[in-house]
């Protein structure tokens, strides 16, 4: 079993990790898991992978 480190999953030089997240991709998301993600979350995922 591996425990964590201190490494940030933020932390990565590979862009090819996470496709720029659309308002597509988060409607699909919501519906998959039936919810609604909070504003302040999307706006977090958005500014890490470089949609602001």
């Amino acid at each position: 079993m591996e425990f964590y480190r201190g490494m940030s999953f933020w932390d990565t030089d590979d862009e090819e990790l996470s496709p720029p997240l659309t308002d597509l991709t988060i409607q699909e998301a919501e519906k998959e898991l039936g919810i609604k993600l909070p504003h302040s979350y999307i706006e977090l995922l958005k500014e890490k992978t470089g949609v602001h």
